[in-house]
């Protein structure tokens, strides 16, 4: 029996019709997603491990909040992406321990199993519920992207910070060679649309 995902009382409009305000209520995976993300953000790319362990309770957090919505199901064993996700943190895991350190397989599966996350959570999200949250994590990108601009442009700190003389933007990413290890998480993230002729990972 499939469960109706629980709702809370937080609502994102989605736009304006003749007569009332059309309101999308998200669900609490929804909302953890976006918590995640902004918490990442904050925490410099949840780049250090203090960032990285909130990130990772929060996600943890989303996906039962998401199996609890709605059970594990033969389809999410057939999504692709999340089977390959599991192959390469099982080659990491492998490839570590016959190095003689499997604490470095570490970071990498931490990473493979954020990115996971992100994608069963977005499965029990319906399509308004993903429009919904994915203006939320635009909203975050964006604010994070003005805020660096402001502080290099004006040197605010902790917008930004100096670099062997240089001024750059530290909301997200504290190395300038480095991308910023929070966004990887939601490079697969469920967009509303998907690309006609290639197999969806959500359902429509």
């Amino acid at each position: 029996m499939r469960h109706r995902p629980t709702h809370t009382a937080v609502v994102i409009s989605q736009g304006h019709s003749d007569t009332s305000e059309a309101t999308t209520s998200l669900p609490v995976h929804g909302l953890l997603l976006i918590v995640a993300l902004a918490a990442a953000v904050v925490g410099q790319g949840a780049y250090y491990a203090a960032g990285q362990w909130l990130v990772t309770g929060v996600l943890v957090a989303a996906l039962v909040a998401a199996l609890r919505a709605q059970r594990w199901s033969r389809a999410d064993l057939r999504l692709t992406v999340l089977a390959a996700c599991a192959a390469l943190a099982a080659w990491t895991v492998l490839r570590a321990a016959l190095a003689g350190n499997g604490v470095d397989a570490g970071p990498t599966v931490a990473v493979l199993g954020g990115l996971g996350i992100v994608l069963l959570a977005g499965r029990r999200l319906t399509r308004p519920e993903r429009e919904a949250t994915t203006a939320a994590m635009v909203a975050i990108g964006a604010l994070a992207a003005l805020t660096g601009w402001v502080g290099v442009a004006w040197h605010v700190r902790p917008w930004a910070i100096t670099d062997q003389g240089l001024w750059r933007a530290a909301t997200t990413s504290p190395m300038p060679t480095r991308p910023p290890g929070c966004w990887r998480r939601w490079l697969l993230w469920p967009w509303p649309s998907w690309p006609p002729g290639l197999a969806r990972p959500w359902p429509p």
